[in-house]
């Protein structure tokens, strides 16, 4: 919860949903591009997150 919320659905959409960034693009109507770039920026924050917490 402490991921944006942006990132947040993206990264469960990707994993817990398993679709592919091409139907993430068109369900929320934006480029596959951005979604990659958003996918990897939640990435990193929630890796961040977790190594500040020391999980």
């Amino acid at each position: 919860m402490k991921i944006p919320e942006k990132y947040r659905i993206l990264l469960y959409m990707f994993y817990f949903e398993e679709l592919k960034i091409s139907q993430i693009a068109s369900i929320l109507e934006e480029k596959e591009n951005t979604i990659k770039t958003r996918l990897k920026r939640g990435r990193n924050a929630l890796r961040r997150i977790i190594e500040s917490e020391g999980i």
